[in-house]
């Protein structure tokens, strides 16, 4: 059985707080910072009645709502009644003009008409959707976050010698005789300028513009 599989049949397993508790660290990964999930019981893998499953807090003040299923037939329908609870001000307390995304997460498959049909219900507020299916999710997993697929499925995908970049400073960082990765770099505001200048007179001498763009990212 391919790995890909595996990780099919493992969140088709899973029971509502277990995969909303994995959803929750999916949408982390992709830049999703403020997780408040008012359906997941805090410290157990467990749901609770709550509208949105979980908010985000954006930035510009507005939010993201999400809604989670494991339900493996009559999505549609389900996702079609979560959106009306989602634009209800009553349910929610929040206005729908302050609601800037909509993300559906579900263990099974819509077809593209119910997909256009649910962003359509979305449009009518001026609000976006996101949907992600078991399709797009496993493929994730396996791609890009092995983490998530050991922590929340059990599943291997490698030796675990190759991380991505959090998930490496914080397994090193474990180590209670070596200098933490993330330490900050303080009061060096104008050495760091200095090496900036030099790296650019340097990369202007060496022309090579006809090789692509290389950037440099220090962290302060």
């Amino acid at each position: 059985m391919t790995k890909i599989n595996q990780i099919q049949n493992a969140l088709r397993e899973l029971d509502g707080g277990s995969f909303q508790k994995l959803a929750d660290a999916y949408l982390h990964k992709n830049g999703y910072d403020k997780i408040n999930p008012l359906g997941s019981v805090i410290g157990a893998d467990k749901t609770k009645k709550g509208t949105p499953d979980t908010f985000i807090s954006l930035p510009n003040g507005k939010y993201v709502f999400a809604e989670y299923t494991t339900q493996q037939s009559e999505i549609y329908e389900k996702f079609k009644k979560d959106l009306v609870k989602c634009f209800d001000e009553t349910k929610t307390g929040v206005p729908v003009e302050m609601i800037e995304e909509v993300v559906l997460f579900h263990t099974s498959t819509l077809s593209e008409e119910e997909e256009l049909a649910l962003a359509k219900d979305c449009q009518k507020h001026g609000i976006n959707l996101n949907i992600f299916g078991i399709g797009p999710i496993s493929h994730d997993l396996y791609q890009h976050y092995p983490g998530l697929a050991k922590e929340h499925l059990g599943i291997e995908i490698d030796t675990g010698q190759i991380l991505p970049p959090d998930e490496f400073v914080a397994a090193y960082n474990k180590s209670k005789v070596v200098a933490p990765l993330n330490t900050g770099f303080h009061f060096r505001d104008e050495k760091i300028d200095e090496i900036l200048q030099k790296l650019e007179t340097v990369n202007a001498g060496l022309k090579l513009s006809n090789y692509g763009e290389i950037k440099l990212s220090i962290y302060r």
